[in-house]
């Protein structure tokens, strides 16, 4: 009986947690971009023009302050 709730239990936990371990998609603090990091890439992709990432760049780094 108390095997069957250990396994149980070890089933519940790979359900919530070791999918996403093993495909990969877990993250840490350390592995976001910041905002600034965000705010680039954008703009080199071309998905912001100048103006945008000008204005956003000085928002987000008076924040920062």
């Amino acid at each position: 009986m108390m095997i069957g709730i250990v396994l149980l239990a070890l089933v519940i936990l790979f359900a919530v947690f070791g999918s996403s371990w093993f495909k990969g998609t877990h993250s840490t603090r350390e592995d976001r971009e910041s905002p600034l990091e965000i705010l680039d890439r954008r703009y080199a992709e071309g998905e912001i023009g100048e103006a945008e990432y000008v204005r956003k760049k000085e928002d987000i780094t008076r924040q920062d302050r």
